[in-house]
Formats: structure tokens, sequence, C-alpha cells
């Protein structure tokens, strides 16, 4: 059988051949930004990234778009459940969405207030 490509058999380097390169590497820190004087940077001028703002709740936080998604669907959520449900209870803040609802669960949970 023809093959139109070639086979090439490479070498396997070696797990000592490995560990000798590996101990070779040096590993270098950066050393932390100093101001003009010496000082070091404050937090708010190294503080760079961007914010996402919840536009239903105003919440500020970092940029992750996953995160993000999440919180705003949980504040979707939250809006949802607060217009299908504008019935609260005054002593534990349970929602209900009719007021005979509200006034039964008066009645069994807090029957002494």
């Amino acid at each position: 059988v023809s093959r139109p490509y070639e086979l090439i058999e490479l070498p396997m380097p070696s797990r000592i051949a490995r560990a000798e390169a590996t101990d070779q590497l040096e590993l270098k820190l950066e050393e932390p930004a100093q101001e003009e004087d010496g000082a070091q940077p404050t937090a708010t001028e190294t503080d760079t990234e961007e914010k996402w703002v919840c536009p239903i709740c105003d919440e500020s936080f970092r940029l992750y778009p996953a995160a993000n998604a999440r919180h705003r669907r949980a504040c979707e959520r939250r809006q949802r459940e607060e217009i299908a449900s504008p019935h609260v209870c005054p002593h534990c803040g349970r929602r209900f969405r009719s007021l005979q609802a509200l006034r039964s669960h008066l009645g069994r949970t807090h029957p002494d207030v």
C-alpha cells in the first residue's frame, strides 16, 4: 500500500533529559513597580481592572462575563418574582401572589403577631 505521506519517527526525550532541562530553567520574579521617589504604588493606582455594573441593581463587579451573566439572570429572576408576587409578609419577608395567600400565611405562621 502506498501512502501519500511519509512516517517519521522522532526520538522521545528520556525522563532524565527532561528533568535536567527543567532544572536548568530559572524562574525570574518580577520586582514590584516603584514610584520615582521609591514609594510603592497604592492599590488605587494599580487597580486598572474593568468593572461591570448591573443594569438592574447598580452593583459593580469585576468583568467576568460568565459570573456577570449569572448575576444578571439572578437579578432578572428576582425582579420577575417581585412583579409576580406583590404581597409581602411584614414579619418574614416571604412573597405571595394573592392577598388571600398572605392572610392565610399570617394566620398559620404568625398567629401571635
